[in-house]
């Protein structure tokens, strides 16, 4: 293989009409790993002129890799080729760009054609794509061909043909009519033959108590089965179900767990909405607010909503783990992890201020603390320094948030200690230069005392 990439690169071109169909191929398909699409295509399209089958799959492959990275002439151009000679998913590919108007104007007449032409060539999918495309179009008179469509990919065994004929009939607003029973039918089926739309939708209409009686347990089985097949709409479903369904089914841990879940699998809804439900039952939990209190509950809930950058929650967290006056919630540390957190998704007032405010507060504990032991009879100089290495990183911690303040004091400190916990000279002009800006405080007199 490595030979005739080389072959073809001294001799040129003029070596192609003399190569087999099967070196073409191989060369285009060496060509398509290496990813060197245009030489592929090139390659791939004279091994088919010249009668290779086994290029065709190279070249639909190929046409798709064109596709996915929005080269849509190229793609059309392999599609064509391969559809000319009867290769019935290049028709259905050709439908799909059309339909979706990709790199060309949206043209469903052509997109019908195409898939007419595959289900012609016996791809039963061409039947689906052509019953859904006149189902979307909605008018009474193409309704009734779009279901003759789905009837003949449905009859065919296609699962997805009996979710979307589920769907021409169903009509959530007009109850439990016979149209209603003919969908919930057709669903059933879908269902059956493992659709995971179809299994969503069974879980609607149990949800909803249309044409069958209203059970949550069973909409919830039905939902699960969806969501196992990693069906983002059914996460939802189960998130709300659990968060806000009735009574006997309200879990608000699984709840937020299939809201992460549909956000995982592309729902961007779910993100938000797990967030939101976690912090709302910690609150709950919290407040004591129609339940009874639990703190340990209630930190967890916070906590995963926290840890999703939900700003609320981070504040919460922070707030609470800063005024705790003692004991195992108290943890100033963790108080500072959750308001920089806040800060940096966005929240630059209550987040960042308290952030800059505890921060500072630290580091002057810290000083305090450090000039405490220091004093002592037997002073641990390990301790005084650890000290003032953890003042130091408190005061630029506030610093670096924005507080010009925090840059006087840490020059202070990189003035009188800086030896001892290893910072440059640099380092305290930099401090010093900032803390120029202070407002309650400024490094005026530290550089005077360093001059």
């Amino acid at each position: 293989q490595t030979s005739l990439i080389f072959c073809s690169r001294r001799f040129g071109k003029n070596m192609n009409g003399s190569r087999s169909a099967s070196e073409l191929y191989t060369l285009g398909k060496n060509y398509h790993q290496i990813r060197n699409m245009d030489k592929a295509k090139e390659y791939l399209s004279q091994a088919i002129l010249k009668g290779s089958t086994s290029a065709s799959g190279e070249l639909f492959s190929l046409g798709s890799d064109f596709v996915s990275e929005c080269r849509f002439t190229d793609g059309e151009e392999c599609f064509q080729m391969l559809a000319d000679r009867g290769h019935s998913g290049a028709c259905i590919a050709l439908g799909d760009i059309s339909r979706l108007g990709m790199g060309r104007e949206v043209d469903l007449d052509t997109a019908f054609s195409y898939y007419a032409e595959a289900y012609r060539l016996g791809n039963m999918e061409g039947a689906l794509h052509a019953g859904i495309l006149l189902a979307r179009i909605g008018k009474k008179e193409i309704k009734e061909a779009a279901e003759g469509w789905l009837s003949l990919a449905a009859e065919s065994g296609i699962p997805a043909a009996c979710t979307e004929l589920g769907k021409l009939y169903w009509s959530p607003e007009k109850g439990n009519n016979d149209a209603n029973r003919r969908a919930f039918s057709w669903f059933m089926r879908g269902a059956g033959a493992g659709d995971r739309k179809a299994y969503r939708y069974v879980g609607d209409f149990y949800s909803s108590g249309i044409v069958v009686p209203h059970d949550d347990e069973r909409a919830i089985e039905f939902y699960q089965k969806a969501a196992t097949l990693g069906d983002a709409q059914a996460d939802m479903r189960l998130g709300d179900m659990y968060s806000e369904g009735d009574p006997s089914v309200r879990d608000m841990k699984k709840a937020v767990e299939y809201y992460l879940q549909a956000y995982e699998e592309g729902e961007v809804e779910g993100k938000m909405c797990g967030e939101m439900a976690a912090y709302e039952e910690g609150k709950r939990l919290l407040d004591g607010d129609g339940v009874r209190r639990n703190r340990k509950k209630a930190l967890y809930y916070l906590t995963a909503a926290a840890e999703s950058g939900f700003i609320p929650a981070c504040n919460e967290l922070g707030r609470l783990y800063a005024d705790a006056p003692s004991g195992p919630y108290s943890d100033r540390d963790k108080a500072l992890k959750w308001f920089r957190k806040g800060m940096k998704a966005g929240d630059r007032t209550y987040a960042g201020a308290n952030y800059i405010a505890l921060s500072r507060d630290m580091g002057t504990s810290c000083m305090s603390h450090a000039a405490e032991e220091s004093e002592k009879k037997e002073a641990d100089p390990v301790r005084v320094k650890l000290l003032r290495k953890q003042a130091a990183s408190y005061y630029l911690g506030a610093a670096r948030a924005g507080s010009n303040d925090a840059w006087a004091e840490l020059s202070s400190v990189y003035l009188m200690y800086g030896d001892e916990i290893g910072v440059s000279e640099a380092d305290f002009l930099k401090a010093a230069a900032k803390g120029m800006k202070g407002k309650e405080t400024d490094s005026a007199y530290v550089l005077w005392l360093y001059y």
